[in-house]
């Protein structure tokens, strides 16, 4: 017993290591941009361009994880690097369509989605979401190339290989945004994806040819179908909150996403190092029908993620103004946007919570194959949540679209928690 614990403790040790650290670059990442050119017109430009793609990859992309990662490890070994790159090749084929479509009406859905931007906000926002576009095919086909990894249990590489893209870029956008502005950001952005993509390639084994009718595609449509029906919908918060923010004080778009970023950059370390390892576990343990282990793991990992996400909160509460003060540090970046930020971070506490435990709630539900049913759940908290973060909006302005945000991130997971326990713990 105690070297599997060791080994297991190591793995998580490493993931949350190499996941940190290529955190840590995209935080930079986006840290020198917005520092260097001030929360503004063209930051909120270039975190507006990223809206569609991440919806786009939201709504299907991250459902790939989630569905092929028990579909993958419960394959015979040999089967598994032929059925991933069958997925590889229809994935992206279909997300290489659904890019062509959007970067050609670009000057169509823009001005629909952000009536706040005007003249040259908006025709510059055109231009990045055309490159962000490009890399949202890259993107879905990094979903595959890591169902696959981690399929195998190699999560080590799977980490190891966005923390390098990550890395290698941030020279060049030290080089190139003082020289070319923005535009650089979205470049360099997709240059990481297409050597994340590049790496990632030897784990999935020699290339092989697409076949249209096989077995993961019939049951990766089976079980994303209900996923998509659901995401489809409630995945449209970016879509409503930025349409919201583009008709704020100019900079309220950038200092918001920044702020979900940060909190997002620890939701994902946590991902990688604690919820994404679960997933083949609790499938085999669900496979097996071993309840009393599915139980003993699911309570284990919320009880971690729940000390560690409020030692995070704990930390912003109190030394949030001294670490935000960095972004002063190129100039561009005043007293007033940090006070404008801290105070976001706070409003925004329940997400950093309720997203960590949602983490778990969720993945256990499609390691069980269940899909169903975490995606009914978010559909009746969304449709509650939308009217309300409106109302929050235009009564309370961007602390008031936070403070919803907070309550819904904890709705979701009490709801799944509630559910998981009595369907498949029979508590």
């Amino acid at each position: 017993m105690t070297p599997i614990l060791n080994r297991e403790t190591k793995q998580g040790v490493y993931l949350s290591l190499f996941s940190g650290t290529n955190i840590v670059a995209a935080f930079f990442f986006q840290w020198y941009l917005l520092s260097k050119l001030g929360a503004g017109i063209e930051t909120d430009a270039f975190f507006a361009s990223f809206t569609i793609p991440q919806f786009v990859i939201a709504m299907v992309g991250s459902s790939l994880m989630h569905v092929l990662v028990p579909i993958l490890s419960t394959r015979p070994r040999e089967r598994i690097d032929q059925d991933a790159w069958i997925a590889f090749w229809f994935i992206g084929l279909v997300f290489g369509l659904i890019a062509f479509i959007l970067i050609v009406s670009a000057n169509l859905w823009v001005p629909l989605l952000f009536p706040g931007f005007k003249g040259h906000e908006a025709h510059l926002t055109v231009t990045l979401s055309r490159i962000q576009l490009a890399g949202m095919i890259l993107s879905a086909v990094n979903a595959v190339q890591w169902a696959a990894y981690h399929s195998k249990q190699k999560f080590i590489w799977a980490e190891c290989v966005p923390m390098s893209a990550s890395i290698a870029v941030l020279p060049m956008l030290v080089w190139a945004l003082p020289r070319f502005g923005v535009i650089a950001g979205a470049w360099l952005t997709l240059l990481k994806l297409i050597l994340q993509t590049l790496f990632l390639l030897p784990g999935m084994g020699r290339p092989r040819p697409p076949r249209i009718s096989s077995y993961v595609l019939r049951e990766m449509r089976r079980r994303i179908a209900p996923l998509l029906v659901g995401t489809a919908y409630y995945k449209t918060d970016p879509l409503v909150e930025r349409a919201l923010l583009s008709t704020a004080l100019s900079g309220s778009l950038s200092l918001y996403y920044f702020a979900q970023q940060i909190y997002g950059a620890v939701c994902q370390v946590l991902n990688k190092a604690i919820a994404a390892p679960l997933v083949p576990k609790m499938s085999n343990f669900h496979v097996r029908k071993e309840t009393s282990s599915i139980r003993k793991v699911y309570y284990k990992k919320l009880f971690i993620v729940f000390l560690l996400g409020t030692g995070c909160l704990l930390t912003v509460s109190l030394l949030g103004p001294r670490l935000l003060g960095l972004l002063t540090l190129l100039g561009k970046f005043t007293a007033n946007d940090i006070t404008r930020l801290y105070w976001i971070l706070i409003c925004l506490g329940g997400m950093l919570i309720g997203g960590l435990l949602g983490q778990i709630a969720s993945v256990s539900f499609y390691a069980c194959g269940d899909t169903k049913t975490p995606t009914k759940l978010s559909m009746v908290t969304y449709t509650l949540y939308i009217p309300c973060k409106v109302f929050a909006f235009l009564k309370s302005g961007v602390l008031g679209l936070a403070t919803v945000t907070s309550l819904y991130y904890l709705l979701n997971f009490f709801l799944q928690f509630h559910f998981f326990r009595r369907k498949y713990l029979h508590e």
